[in-house]
């Protein structure tokens, strides 16, 4: 039996016996009243003693203790919920004899979108994960070690909002799996020696969809350890705080060296690349290839926590051998041209641009006029999934208008969007046959429910 089992089931026996003990008006437990031991004056500890009548029992004495258990087990998940547990916790890391190198954090889920609140789909929630390498500098061998501990989210007002570390997985056939861990389990016939590092993978339970709405003060979690050790017995570790960045849960800039692994034939091979956005389990970075891609956030090592980049630097230029377009701007809204969407979670992204058609192609000859539909856009709203332009949006670029060599026009373009999606890039088509892409990302386009 592993810690964590032993515990969990030591924490069953105690709510059981709780739960037929505590709450009962029998007469053995009338019988088992507490008695103080030391002065009302002296400042004496108060206990809870085993019954000395003729009536007490092995049962009653069990039962007792069990409603310690209790007690300080609802004492330990009130306190758990302060600030201040959070901050004397965490000073405990330094003196833990374990170094965690966390590799990789993102969050993990999706927020709820569809055009009417009331037959939106539930969503898993959302979690924090967070993976690496975990290192033992104790002296003492231990024969057992689990991973847990608390994902943490204040919201700015006196208590936390806590979630215990994901212990347990059901599968479709009823099947189970240990989530959090050591992905090589500590046990007797492999225990855990000084200097020997283990992977890694904590993952906290979910939050509620809800928490999409809001932002909060900080999100982070605090991991612990159980350890049994054959010397000392078992104790509890906090070993790493590992805060995350909540704009990650509609999309932020990351711009970071990362190392991208990739499956090889049975192996994976690391390659050196460059993270542009994150957004939940998704990361577009730049490898070795020089093209921008997502991948599962769980095939990218990086810093503990990825540092908010800024936002793209408008106006983007982009140009190709006949044609120069140029984003001025991105702004959202709910409605434009007479078109406002039907639901409550979609909204309007408004880009600004000019277009400018030059005198000579690439081959040196005159251009002739042409229409501006021949000039084609996308939006990517979401990772890799593209949107066309709103065509019910009156006030747009009209595509019907011809364009002459050598001259600009400029005007609007209108793309939707849900609320929880942040555009990342355009992708621009050009009639000599020339596709670019423009980061137009804006922390201005968020929720409006948040301020």
């Amino acid at each position: 039996m592993s810690l964590r089992s032993f515990r969990n089931t030591l924490g069953l026996m105690v709510v059981f016996l709780g739960v037929a003990g505590c709450g009962k008006g029998t007469k053995s437990d009338a019988d088992a009243a507490p008695t103080a031991s030391g002065s009302s004056s002296g400042g004496g500890e108060t206990k809870m003693v085993a019954p000395k009548s003729e009536g007490a029992t092995e049962r009653d004495q069990i039962i007792n203790r069990s409603c310690e258990l209790q007690a300080a087990s609802e004492c330990v998940a009130k306190e758990r919920a302060t600030a201040g547990y959070f901050a004397s916790q965490s000073q405990k890391i330094a003196s833990a004899p374990f170094d965690f190198d966390v590799e990789r954090v993102w969050l993990k889920g999706s927020c709820a979108k569809g055009d009417k609140p009331e037959k939106r789909d539930d969503t898993d929630g959302l979690k924090l994960i967070a993976e690496g390498k975990a290192t033992y500098k104790g002296t003492e061998l231990l024969a057992a070690a689990s991973l847990d501990g608390v994902l943490y989210v204040d919201n700015g007002g006196e208590r936390f909002i806590t979630l215990r570390a994901e212990e347990r997985a059901y599968s479709y056939w009823g099947g189970t799996k240990e989530v959090s861990k050591f992905t090589r389990r500590v046990r007797g016939s492999d225990p855990w020696v000084n200097g020997q590092t283990r992977d890694f993978h904590w993952e906290s339970k979910p939050l509620s969809e809800a928490f999409c709405e809001v932002v909060p003060k900080q999100v982070a979690a605090l991991l612990e350890v159980d350890s049994l050790s054959v010397k000392s017995g078992q104790q509890k570790h906090q070993v790493k705080v590992v805060p995350v960045n909540w704009d990650e849960v509609i999309g932020m800039s990351a711009r970071e060296n990362v190392t991208i692994r990739r499956p090889k034939g049975e192996k994976y091979v690391d390659e050196a690349g460059q993270s542009l956005f994150s957004r939940f389990d998704k990361m577009l970075v730049v490898g070795a290839s020089g093209k921008a891609e997502w991948i599962s956030h769980a095939a990218v090592s990086h810093s503990a926590l990825l540092k908010k980049g800024p936002a793209a630097t408008l106006p983007v230029k982009l140009d190709s051998p006949a044609w120069k377009v140029t984003i001025n701007a991105i702004s959202t809204t709910k409605e434009f041209g007479g078109y406002s969407p039907a639901g409550e979670d979609q909204f309007l992204a408004v880009l600004d641009v000019d277009i400018e058609m030059k005198t000579e192609g690439a081959d040196g000859k005159p251009l002739k006029a042409t229409k501006l539909k021949s000039v084609g856009f996308k939006l990517e709203t979401a990772p890799g999934t593209w949107r066309d332009i709103v065509g019910k949006a009156t006030g747009q670029l009209d595509g019907s208008a011809e364009i002459a060599p050598g001259t600009k026009t400029s005007g609007k373009i209108v793309f939707p969007r849900q609320q929880f999606e942040r555009p990342f890039r355009l992708e621009v088509k050009t009639p000599d046959k020339t596709t670019s892409i423009a980061e137009v990302f804006s922390y201005d386009l968020k929720p409006a429910s948040w301020k």
